[in-house]
């Protein structure tokens, strides 16, 4: 499976044939997978820089609990301590819904994804899970300080 590095179509199919395994690879160009499940990375969506920092952490969180608190999740936005909070004027209540809306369905005192997980995901494309398990933690690293913000207010909130 020969990907385009310009592209990321695929160069050559072997015997005219496209595998799962090539059209998952092709798809993650695009998609990142959470629970088992593709959403388009917050860099394509045409967003401002912060807006896709803000859509990551949601992307994080939901990934690593299933579930995700909005007013948490503003607070440890735009409240963060060091001089690393988002913009107050930016990351709003309402940028915050519109964020969850797309991808997110009102559960029992918080918001959960719209879609099951996928469990057989990984166990079916163990490569490709943990290629986006990689992309997952990288992210995380790099906005460590607000998905720690969240998790001490969960914390607090019970």
């Amino acid at each position: 499976q020969d990907l385009d590095p310009v592209t990321g179509r695929v160069a050559h199919v072997p015997d005219g044939r496209l595998t799962e395994e090539m059209l998952i690879d092709c798809l993650s160009a695009t998609a990142a997978l959470v629970r088992g499940n593709f959403v388009l990375k917050s860099s394509l969506c045409g967003l401002s820089p912060q807006v896709v920092e803000a859509r990551d952490v949601v992307l994080i969180i939901l990934n690593k609990n299933g579930r995700i608190r909005r007013q948490s999740l503003l607070k440890a936005l735009t409240e963060s301590a060091e001089g690393e909070a988002m913009d107050a004027a930016v990351i709003t209540e309402h940028l915050i819904n519109q964020l969850l809306e797309p991808i997110a369905t009102r559960g029992q005192n918080a918001m959960a994804l719209r879609v099951p997980d996928d469990e057989t995901f990984a166990a079916r494309f163990h490569t490709q899970a943990e290629q986006h398990e990689a992309y997952w933690e990288k992210r995380e690293e790099a906005l460590a300080h607000y998905v720690s913000a969240y998790e001490e207010l969960e914390k607090i909130v019970g």
